[in-house]
């Protein structure tokens, strides 16, 4: 028979490996002649609730813990070594990267409003696309969008274009079309599904060979079939991730295949893409999409214009992600002032944000810190400097000599030009992550 300390540390170890967290401070306790078992956090939280939950629905008959496991708040002297801040850890690298997977996370829960309250169009009845630099929230904005349509109970499909990148060939097109019907089976009739793939099929046959003219030979064959499980549910929502992926020449003859299809028929395009990389309409050949006639812009790039308000979208939400981790302020784990810092750091770009506090957080345990200090803000955002520079190769192929050349000269004048008009004391970049430069200023 297993004993009651070996089933009580089994359990304690199926918790933190279902939470992604240490083993964390347990207690048997005997009340009244019955066996509890107490799991010590900081701040219970619903997620650490829904997994003790689960494992007590999972126990068997004859286990002496069998629904008598419970949390139990304890004072935390470091909130930084606590259970809820590697639960923490956790959401923020879990959201670095969104996709069609994170629908089904509980990411969507800790959706905070953009600053111009763009998430209320996204659902809307046109046609968007949506502009932001990397980490500016695009994709994020795509997944709220997806759980809106989710909630008014109608069809959508959601494609990322990482697939097709850097490819000019008009076969993108047909490729496209067939994922587009692939994600639509669970809404289509066998035979539909069918006869859209047939269509395709002839088409890819042609393989290099295809024209566009080809394919505006086919569309109307694709609609023929496609159009009536449109009509049947009411509308139909298509989310493109990362238009700009594609190859610049071959973006408006996909768009205008799609728009063919979609315009005046209740298919509504939301899309994600850079816009210096994005062309919507290629004016000689008369094909794409025209905006706002066929497609209306929302742009995320509001933060650099106004700090405040880009501190304050950011602080909400890294309070989301706390609270959702059980963190009860913002204020256990970095004050204020380094808050102001990251903001300043991360150039108003949430998802900078998020993977710079992140790496400040292992930084500042490392150094057996009870809070996040600027130095560890700062030393984490010079780590983050050289990893986006590995990105240029993805979204600048063409020109990659020049601009890694304007960067270098930016960051010397930075690190090694003092300047004069400034009234503090100057102190160069380099000797950011070794120094805090003492001021009043919220941006640095």
């Amino acid at each position: 028979m297993i004993s009651e300390e070996k089933c009580a540390k089994d359990i304690v170890e199926l918790f933190a490996e279902k939470c992604k967290i240490s083993l964390p401070k347990y207690e048997t306790l005997n009340n009244g002649g019955e066996n509890f078992l107490a799991i010590y956090t900081g701040n219970r939280n619903e997620f650490f609730l829904n997994v003790l939950s689960d494992i007590g629905s999972e126990m068997s008959e004859d286990n002496p813990f069998k629904n008598s496991v419970f949390l139990s708040d304890h004072k935390i002297e470091n909130w930084l070594l606590s259970s809820e801040v590697e639960y923490l850890q956790t959401l923020l690298s879990e959201s670095l990267t969104i996709g069609r997977d994170s629908l089904k996370s509980n990411f969507h829960k800790k959706f905070i409003p953009f600053v111009g309250g763009e998430e209320k169009r996204i659902d809307s009845k046109t046609n968007n696309i949506i502009y932001g630099r990397r980490g500016s929230g695009k994709s994020s904005l795509i997944l709220y969008g997806c759980n809106k349509i989710i909630e008014h109970e109608l069809p959508f499909v959601w494609i990322a274009m990482q697939q097709y990148q850097g490819r000019k060939d008009i076969q993108v097109i047909p490729q496209f079309l067939y994922e587009m019907v692939a994600e639509c089976e669970g809404y289509l009739t066998n035979g539909t599904s069918l006869k859209l793939k047939e269509i395709i099929f002839e088409m890819e046959k042609q393989g290099l060979k295809l024209t566009f003219d080809e394919v505006k030979v086919n569309l109307p064959l694709f609609s023929r079939y496609f159009l009536p499980f449109v009509k049947s549910k009411g509308a139909f929502y298509l989310f493109i991730d990362d238009l700009h992926l594609l190859g610049n020449e071959i973006q408006p003859l996909l768009l205008s295949a799609i728009y063919s299809i979609a315009r005046g028929n209740n298919v509504y395009l939301k899309i994600s893409a850079i816009e210096n990389l994005t062309s919507l309409y290629n004016y000689e050949l008369s094909e794409g999409m025209q905006s706002p006639g066929d497609i209306q812009i929302i742009r995320l790039d509001y933060n650099l214009l106004n700090p405040e308000r880009a501190h304050k979208h950011i602080s909400e939400i890294l309070k989301s992600y706390a609270q959702y981790a059980g963190i009860p302020s913002l204020n256990k784990i970095f004050d204020l002032r380094t808050r102001h810092r990251l903001t300043w750091v991360c150039a108003g770009v949430p998802r900078d944000a998020l993977y710079i506090f992140d790496n400040s957080i292992s930084k500042a345990m490392n150094e057996n810190r009870k809070k996040v200090a600027i130095t560890d803000i700062n030393m984490a955002a010079a780590d983050s400097m050289t990893e986006k520079e590995k990105f240029l190769s993805d979204d600048v192929s063409d020109d990659q000599q020049s601009l890694r050349e304007l960067i270098e000269e930016i960051k010397s004048f930075c690190v090694d030009v003092p300047p004069t008009h400034l009234e503090f004391p100057y102190v160069p970049i380099g000797t950011f992550a070794q120094a805090d430069i003492p001021t009043d200023n919220p941006s640095g």
